[in-house]
């Protein structure tokens, strides 16, 4: 019997790798060895390979159960989100990169005239008021030119519609 035994370690090792997903040589030489100190308890009804089998299953369901898997488990499940989190944070940045340089593209774009008064009430918080003092221009003529460049922007920008740019 002992040495029927060694025959099926291979068959141990299958079945451990099958049910846990990895190969795991502690748990498979736990089997064994239990196998091996409950040979006694074998009782030659059925096939020797079954009760073998039979064993290995019960203790990878064991081994499954354990709270150490578990707890494997869950770090490795918080691991692949951590990751997905990360990958996630760094497309942000990209498409965000990519919509900054779109719309200083079409800021540039702009007339001259139209993109002064945009980058100083837009980009330098300037009041209408302060723009014209600065441009030395008529508070309606910095108005006019800004509700233009906004227009044409939001012509150029027609695939952010809805975003918040």
């Amino acid at each position: 019997m002992e040495n029927e035994l060694t025959l099926y370690r291979k068959r141990i090792s299958f079945i451990v790798e099958r049910m846990t997903g990895q190969k795991n040589e502690d748990l498979a030489q736990e089997i064994y060895l239990k196998t091996w100190q409950n040979l006694h308890k074998y009782q030659e009804q059925g096939k020797f390979k079954g009760w073998v089998s039979s064993v290995a299953r019960n203790m990878c369901r064991d081994f499954k159960r354990s709270k150490g898997e578990r707890q494997r488990a869950i770090t490795a499940g918080e691991e692949v989100l951590e990751t997905l989190s990360v990958q996630a944070m760094q497309e942000e940045a990209i498409i965000r990169k990519q919509r900054q340089k779109k719309v200083l593209e079409a800021v540039s774009n702009l007339p001259r005239k139209m993109r002064e008064v945009l980058v100083l009430s837009e980009f330098h918080d300037n009041s209408l008021e302060e723009v014209a003092k600065r441009l030395r221009i008529p508070v309606g003529t910095v108005k006019s030119r800004l509700f233009n460049a906004k227009k044409h922007l939001k012509e150029d920008l027609k695939e952010f519609e809805g975003e918040n740019l």
